[in-house]
């Protein structure tokens, strides 16, 4: 997990491991953060977030929410933000296998679905067509 996070480009000291957390990416006051908690192993059945990949779940943090932190391209609504994070992760995040990359999209997909939206109602909203910002 840490040589993948390295490879998504987070710097080695800013990675964190807890029992306490969730896997999570931040950035505060200059200061970025990946935390890698206990949640970052996947389950064998469930809905489709829970059976995301160890190198999924670091993929939607740095290449779907610290790409969109760092080009400005976050989303207030939360709903959207973890759509386009788990859309970015398997469009654009190397080394993940085709499974993992589909599992990432039914993550979406499922988030949308919940609340009643389709990709098509919010496609215009989301960032996921250039992995870093112009």
């Amino acid at each position: 997990m840490l040589s993948y996070a390295v490879l998504l480009g987070m710097p080695k000291e800013a990675i964190l491991f807890s029992e306490n957390m969730n896997t999570s990416y931040t950035s505060l006051f200059g200061e970025e953060r990946l935390y890698i908690g206990t949640d970052v192993l996947p389950a064998t059945h469930g809905p489709a977030n829970s059976r995301i990949s160890m190198r999924g779940a670091i993929a939607h943090e740095l290449i779907g929410h610290r790409c969109a932190v760092l080009a400005g391209k976050t989303l207030e609504d939360e709903l959207l933000e973890e759509v386009q994070a788990s859309i970015r992760a398997a469009r654009f995040a190397p080394e993940l296998t085709k499974v993992e990359r589909i599992t990432l999209i039914r993550d979406a997909l499922a988030r949308l679905h919940k609340t009643g939206l389709s990709i098509r109602m919010v496609k215009g909203q989301l960032w996921i067509n250039e992995l870093r910002g112009g």
